[in-house]
This record gives structure tokens, sequence and C-alpha cells, in this order.
């Protein structure tokens, strides 16, 4: 079997299209950089890992917006600026060769005169970062409690309609949590989370709350880079074996920068490894040893454990790692015909190498990962500038049949890294001083049976996103997508495959006249049909959503106000459009609308001394419409509304 046996017409189109065609989710720059306003790193918000009704708190995976975090750009370590400051690797290889040549920077708009950094960026990263002389590594603990930081967070929510499940316990959505970290040497955190329905110390539930989450950490001691007992979160790689992070990139920032080892005490019931976990080493070379219980939204999934080794220098990066899961219970599959290669039984392990090298301005990298039994699975790319204002991503992916991920989370249109192949292409163009482009083209094909679909049919995914900086604080955004999906249609005698195809096109204008009021309106739009409409008597179906956002920030008075208003319009579910949206600190909304109606939320945070106290209400109000949702949900009427309230305490 050849590695892409993928007709060379579909190849052609693909390439062709490039020129008129990308959708990516991104937040936009700003000198202001205002957190709150927009989801700080790409983000594509239509992939099936994320496709639910249900809003998501991803409060883990958005460090950045963690409120007061600032880093010393003198001493900046590689998971700080390629995980969380999102910089390249060229970028900090010459951030790095800087400091050594000429010493620590003084200001941190020195930071546009070292090879691959723009003004733009140096302005984007400038409210993060901080500029200090470096600080020995010493071994000193004076001052634990003086310089220590403690947050308590009280949330709680309920939706006011009468809901079935309000008949099981209190409908009421709870949870808290308590942190503390010194010096960045040790922390220690807690928390609990109780779901609508729920009963809290009664019942079942006399231990309280559901879940439980925590942690105690220590890091930063000598070779001990992290010593973590309770829940933490794991990434490997290019995430083929291992990667618990929920939200994928598209256009060029589909790349992993490599392994993370992230403590956590969540307040959701988010996937994560309850145990210990231990990281060793320096710069050069370290290491990883990792066990304990694996766990995600639906509970105890059984015993995860595992190892990872690392060398590098400033040019070339090689890890490896084994992981090996035991499943409890043992994990069996209906019998169909898709699910024929499908992993069955109570254990299994994964082996992978990656690799990172920097090649003048270019960068490889990939990762090839085995998994018991022998089955392959393999991610291989390059980001290659060709002109200070063009840059290209290529990347190529092949998951075999027999190829079976433990955890794994790497780039994939696939529920599971599994029966697929395909390859990715990505560009960046920067058109003037105040416009740039990027486009991607994903070809991919799965290979076997699968859920819906009885044929292996190749298909095409692309897009463009043009941003267009107006005036220093006015920006217009225009992103489109265009996406191929083939299924089943069932005839009298045998399954038909319907090829259909989707486009979806947003247009996004931000404007701050003033530096207390935000002003953001979008229209996005869907179409959805089949890919020979002339063949077909299936009806084209569409989606319409307009909302308008305001902020106003009453700086007098540290009180802030958000609000929106929607309407959408879609002829079916499959038409549904998502958008982010506004909520609590450490909150991350993402919000799909569908069928006929408006939805509109206000928030209101103030802040005190301390203490910020926050609140928000939303309400959708759907047309010709008796009961909302199903099952313990169902909210029997036209609308739903839902009421949220934070307090965070800081001292």
């Amino acid at each position: 079997m050849t590695l892409f046996p993928i007709p060379l017409k579909h190849f052609l189109l693909c390439t062709l299209a490039l020129s008129m065609a990308q959708a990516l989710y991104s937040q936009q720059d700003s000198v202001r950089n205002d957190t709150e306003w927009s989801p700080p790193f790409f983000i594509d918000l239509e992939i099936e890992k994320i496709d639910s009704e249900e809003n998501l708190d991803l409060m883990e995976e958005l460090v950045i917006q963690e409120e007061g975090s600032k880093w010393n750009i003198n001493q900046l370590s590689q998971d700080v600026a390629l995980n969380i400051l999102q910089m390249s690797d060229y970028q900090y290889y010459h951030l790095l060769r800087y400091i050594d040549q000429f010493g620590p920077l003084v200001t941190i708009y020195e930071l546009a005169a070292v090879e691959g950094f723009s003004q733009k960026e140096v302005m984007r990263w400038a409210p993060y970062l901080v500029v200090d002389p470096p600080k020995p590594e010493g071994s000193s603990w004076k001052g634990f409690y003086k310089h220590s930081k403690n947050q308590l967070i009280i949330r709680s929510g309920r939706i006011l309609e009468a809901q079935q499940k309000e008949d099981q316990g209190s409908p009421d959505k709870l949870a808290f949590k308590y942190s503390f970290e010194t010096l960045n040497r040790f922390s220690w955190a807690f928390s609990g989370e109780k779901d609508p329905g729920e009963k809290l110390f009664r019942g079942e539930q006399k231990q309280g709350f559901d879940f439980y989450s925590g942690h105690l950490q220590v890091k930063n001691w000598g070779l001990l880079k992290k010593l973590i007992l309770g829940d933490y979160r794991l990434e490997m790689g290019q995430g083929l074996v291992l990667g618990s992070s929920y939200l994928q990139g598209s256009g060029m920032g589909v790349r992993k920068k490599g392994s993370t080892l992230r403590a956590t005490a969540a307040m959701n019931e988010v996937p994560l490894i309850r145990g210990t976990a231990l990281e060793l080493g320096n710069y050069r070379c370290w290491g990883t040893l990792f066990g304990g219980e694996r766990h995600n939204a639906e509970g105890f999934m059984g015993y995860l454990a595992g190892a990872e080794l690392y060398w590098q220098t400033r040019l070339l990066r090689v890890g490896a790692r084994w992981i090996h899961a035991w499943y409890q219970p043992p994990i069996t599959t209906a019998g169909r015909w898709y699910q024929h290669f499908y992993f069955q039984g109570k254990e299994m392990g994964n082996g992978s190498i990656d690799y990172r090298l920097l090649l003048g301005k270019s960068i490889l990298f990939g990762e090839l990962a085995i998994s018991q039994g022998g089955g392959m699975g393999m991610l291989h790319g390059a980001t290659i500038p060709l002109h200070p204002m063009y840059k290209f991503l290529i990347m190529v992916r092949h998951y075999g049949l027999d190829f079976h991920s433990i955890a794994g989370n790497g780039f994939s249109k696939n529920s599971v890294l599994q029966n697929e192949q395909g390859i990715y292409w990505a560009s960046q163009i920067v058109v003037g001083r105040n416009m740039e482009w990027e486009l991607f083209a994903d070809l991919f094909r799965i290979n076997w049976l699968k859920y819906q679909l009885d044929k292996p049919e190749p298909q095409l995914h692309l897009g463009v996103l043009v941003k267009w900086q107006l005036a220093r604080y006015h920006w217009l955004t225009i992103q489109y997508r265009y996406k191929t999906k083939s299924r089943n249609r069932k005839t009298e005698y045998y399954n038909e495959i319907n090829s259909q195809c989707t486009h979806r096109l947003r247009v996004i204008a931000q404007l701050e006249p003033y530096s207390f009021l935000s002003l953001k309106t979008e229209c996005a739009f869907s179409w959805l049909g089949d890919q020979i409409p002339q063949e077909s008597s299936n009806p084209v179906t569409r989606g319409v959503l307009v909302y308008q956002d305001l902020k106003f920030k009453w700086e007098a008075l540290k009180m802030d106000w958000i609000g929106r208003v929607a309407y959408f319009d879609t002829d079916s579910y499959e038409d549904r459009l998502y958008a982010y949206e506004n909520d609590l600190s450490y909150y991350f909304t993402i919000q799909s609308y569908y069928y006929k109606g408006f939805r509109c939320y206000l928030i209101w945070k103030y802040q005190w001394k301390v203490f910020r106290f926050q609140f928000r209400i939303s309400r959708t109000i759907f047309d010709h419409k008796e009961v909302i949702t199903i099952g313990l949900d169902q909210v029997k009427g036209n609308h739903k509304t839902e009421v949220k309230g934070q307090i965070i305490i800081k001292f």
C-alpha cells in the first residue's frame, strides 16, 4: 500500500484552491492585549473532539489568561517561551543567542532587535513580560510565606427553568478551588465540583462533592525540575501516544512545541492522571517518570505509567518514551464491521521517538510511534520561511489500521489516531503593513470503514483567513472554510455513499474607539449541500449567526460590563455555527447556535481590594420550540436561562 493512495486531481484541486480559501480562529493582536476579549490561541471550534452542546471549562488549557502572570525575558524557560507565549523555536534560539552575545535585555522593546522578532509580536507579548537581571538558581527557602500567593475561587451556577434532573438533587453546579504558590518552587491546590442534579453531603454523596482534584508540587530545585503528587496532565511529543489538550489549531499553529508536565486541580471532570510524576535534568538532558490512575469525563478508566527521556542542543532535540495502560474494565466493542481493527483487551503499550531540528530559519519536526502488536503511526513536517513576508508549513501523517494510541491527541480529523493518512499545507503571507493572510489545505483519507461510512473516501478541508488592521485599535477579519464529508445514505438494498460539502464564512469587525470601550460585530454563514447538486434531490441547507458584543471598562470603580446580543437561524442541527463567548474569569466557553432564535448574555465584574465579584446571566430563546434538549437536561418551553456567580480572593 502506498503512503498516499489519493487521486492526483484532488491534490491539484487542493493546490489550486489554496489561493482563495482558509478558516482559522485566532486572537487578534492588540497593544492593549485584552485576554478576556477573544481566545488566546489559534483554535478550531468545529472539530469532532469538542463537538458538543455543552460549554467547556478549559481553565487548565489557557495558562496565559491567568491574570498577573509575568515572566522575566532574561530568564525565560523553554516551556514558557514555546508552550505559553507561543514563540517559535527559531525565535527562542535567537533570544538565547542574543543574550549570550550582548548580555541581558534592558528594555522589552529591545526584543524587536533580536533576529526573528517583529514589532507586532513584541507589543503582543509585552503585558506578560518583565525585564529584570537574571537571578541565580539558589537553594534558599527564605521568604517562603512572605513571597507566597494564595487564591480561592468559589463558583456557582444553575439553569433557572425546571429540569428533569432536579428530581435527583440540587439544580446548582458548584465548584471551588484553593491554590498556594511561592518562590516558583512550591505549590499545592485543592478543588471540588458538583454537577446539577447531584446531591451534596447527603444520599449517595455523603462525601460532599462528587469530584475532587488536587496536587502538591515541588519544582526548580537543582536537577529536580518537578515533583508532583496528585493530579497532573501530560503532553508528549506531537501527541501520538499521549496528549491531554482539547483544542486543536489550524493554519500555521498545528505543530505541538514539545512535552509538558503540568500539575492541576481541575474544577471540572477533565482528562487527567492521578498519581506521581517526577521530572529530573537540565537544559541539555532531562527525563520524566510517571504513574497513576487515569480519569476522563466518564470517571476512572484504569492505570497508566511510563517514562520519557529528552536530549537537546539549541538546534536539535530528540525524545523517546514508552507508556503502558491497564484498562478497568477491559475495552470491548460491539463487533460491527467498522470496529474490526479497534483495540480490545485489558492492557496495551505505546512507544515513540520525536525530534525537532532547526536548519537555518527552517524547522523540521515529527514523531514515529508504535503500539503493542506492531501497529505504526507517524507524523512529519517542516516549517519553512522563504521570505520575511512569506512562510509555509507542510506536514504528512499516517496512522495505520492496527495502530492503537492509548491516550493520543495528535493532529487528526478522525475521532481516534487510527485508520487515517493525509497531507497538510499551510502558509502565512504578510501582504502589507496592516494586512496578513493565512491559508491551509488538508487532503486526507480514511482507509477502512467508519461509523456511518461504508467506503473509504478522500476528504478535503481548506480555507483562508484575512486579518486587516484598519487603524491602531480597529480590525477586520474575514474567514472562509470549505470541507467535504461522506456518509451513508440508506436505500432499499444497500447503502449509497453521499458526498457533501460545507462552506462557512465569518466576517468579524473589532473596534476599540476608547480605552474603556470595545465593540465586536460578527456575521457567520454556513451552506451545506451535496458535492454534485445536479445529481441530487437533497436541498441545500443554510445557517446564519449575527451578534454584537460590547465591553465597558470603568477603571475608577474597577468594574467591567460585557454583553452580547445574537440572532441565529439554521435549517438543521447539522448547520450549527460556533462562537467563542466571554465568561467568568478562568472559564472558557464555546457555544453552538442552531435552529432559530435569539441569545444574549451580560457579565458584571467588580474588584474591591483582594476580592473580585463576578456574575453572568445568559438566555436563549427558540422560535417554535416546546422542549429544549432531551433526557435529564430537558427544559419544557422555548427558552433556557442560566446564571453564574464567582468570587475570587487573592491574598
